[in-house]
């Protein structure tokens, strides 16, 4: 049997792998009919990806635009929208890499054995891009695995890039939140007005789409000139 198949013997072994409530804390999750990773979720989207597992906390499927040899997505079954993450997000960012790697190891069994693949000869990248420039208003975990002679392109590279403005490794992800103070020991919140004129301010646009927010990025970040890291 196939072991992405829905009732295969490897799918049923991953969710008792991951039976948890920590996404959704017991509740049934909620979706957004407009966001397209709630419509890939329900299955039901214009180019609907393979879901390589999905229980009712998580679901990892296929980028639509994959950077590299394999491109996972990985994604809170309920709709969790791009705030800024806090620190009580820790325990869902951990789930949500746990089930990740998980999945991606599962995933390239066979591809590692017919190629004959070592892992330290492997790159796997994986984090978040910063909420202003995610593509998405969906929380999404990028996993991406590049094998030798499998070199990402420039753009991708670039838009991959470790630890630049726009895309943060989970390592150092992690690092930010367990470093953050308590919820209660924040300053308020801006304003929805304040917050424009933030962007306005150093945008110089209301809505900059994500080339222009790279070019800008890319503008202001020293880490731009840095080589690129191997590995996470």
């Amino acid at each position: 049997m196939c072991p992405w198949c829905h009732d295969s013997p490897e799918r049923q072994q991953l969710r008792k792998e991951f039976e948890s409530d920590i996404v959704n804390h017991g509740e049934e999750p909620q979706v957004d009919e407009h966001c397209i990773f709630c419509q890939i979720i329900q299955g039901h989207a214009p180019d609907q990806p393979i879901i390589l597992f999905q229980n009712s906390e998580v679901s990892v499927f296929f980028a639509k635009h994959s950077s590299s040899f394999t491109h996972l997505l990985i994604v809170p079954t309920c709709h969790h929208g791009n705030p800024q993450l806090k620190k009580e997000d820790l325990p869902v960012v951990e789930y949500l890499h746990k089930v990740g790697m998980r999945v991606l190891e599962m995933y390239l069994e066979y591809f590692m054995w017919l190629n004959k693949w070592k892992m330290e000869n492997c790159t796997v990248r994986s984090g978040f891009h910063s909420p202003s420039y995610k593509s998405a208003q969906h929380l999404h975990l990028h996993v991406i695995f590049t094998p030798p002679g499998h070199e990402m392109e420039f753009m991708d590279r670039l838009q991959y890039k470790l630890n630049s403005s726009w895309f943060v490794t989970y390592d150092r992800m992690i690092n930010r939140l367990k470093n953050m103070p308590d919820a209660d020991a924040l300053p308020p919140p801006k304003t929805e007005n304040q917050g424009q004129a933030t962007q306005k301010k150093i945008a110089g646009i209301d809505t900059p789409n994500f080339k222009q927010k790279l070019q800008l990025a890319l503008w202001a970040s020293r880490d731009y000139f840095l080589p690129t890291q191997k590995g996470n």
